[in-house]
């Protein structure tokens, strides 16, 4: 090993072991990971780019345990890996914001990939926060709260896949305690929760009344959705969802659209 890397090494170490400057200095704490094995990969040399692509700074080699450290100002960053034996990868956008300390980590694999590429471990805020655009993280925190109860059927863009060219109503109505039943002539199909009564409709957070006039899929298609949550009646309804107009005791369905995604979700 030349005597330059040992020293880009000896710094990678002493930077980790340091103390982040000024209480309100923006850190980030990475780790590199074989993907395999899971074990830290040494002597990655990891560039910090902000969100035009450009590098930020000077590059750092991972240390022993494959830790790296960067301090930063407020902004999105990614980050991009090269180690011989390994494939150079780049990481998607992690939004640091004033105050942030963010540990991630950064796999790498010998296939010349990067899998599961960038996870956030620990954050004052949560996940999605720095990893999804803002417009959906009434969605997303709603949905890891709903789950850990056991409430509520949540479908995201990988559910939402197969569904592509099916009308949304036909989509909810697979879900178990909704159907989708003909309303009138045409193809117009209105959705029912546990009660056989309708469901309350939001699209992207907003409440829309629906009836004998209007459907769901009046209001959007398959191609626009980005995810839905159902509830199937008002023992599974959230509480900010209670004493709605329409009652909510039919459940409701909530659909997020393409449409809400901002410049974030590059």
């Amino acid at each position: 090993m030349s005597g330059g890397l040992l020293r880009w090494v000896a710094l990678a170490l002493i930077t980790l072991g340091a103390a982040p400057v000024g209480a309100s200095a923006q850190v980030i704490l990475g780790r590199v990971l074989d993907d395999e094995s899971g074990l830290g990969v040494p002597d990655v040399e990891v560039m910090l780019l902000d969100d035009r692509a450009q590098p930020v700074g000077e590059r750092r080699l991972s240390g022993a345990n494959g830790g790296f450290v960067f301090s930063v100002d407020p902004g999105h960053y990614q980050f991009s890996a090269f180690r011989i034996g390994y494939g150079p990868g780049t990481s998607p956008f992690v939004e640091v914001q004033r105050g942030d300390s963010v540990e991630v980590e950064f796999r790498i694999a010998q296939e010349a990939i990067v899998l599961d590429p960038l996870t956030v471990t620990a954050s004052a805020r949560p996940w999605y926060e720095h990893m999804k655009p803002p417009a959906l993280w009434e969605y997303y925190e709603r949905s890891e709260h709903m789950t850990s109860l056991g409430l509520g059927r949540f479908l995201d863009r990988d559910d939402l896949r197969p569904l592509q060219g099916m009308p949304v109503s036909i989509a909810i109505g697979n879900v178990p305690g909704m159907q989708a039943v003909a309303a009138g002539t045409g193809a117009r199909f209105q959705v029912l929760g546990r009660l056989d009564c309708p469901a309350l409709f939001f699209l992207n957070g907003q409440q829309v009344r629906i009836g004998s006039d209007w459907f769901i899929d009046d209001f959007v298609s398959m191609a626009e959705v980005e995810a839905i949550e159902v509830y199937t009646g008002a023992s599974e309804l959230p509480g900010e969802f209670h004493g709605m107009s329409g009652g909510g005791n039919c459940g409701a369905v909530v659909v997020w659209t393409k449409r809400t995604i901002d410049s974030y979700g590059r």
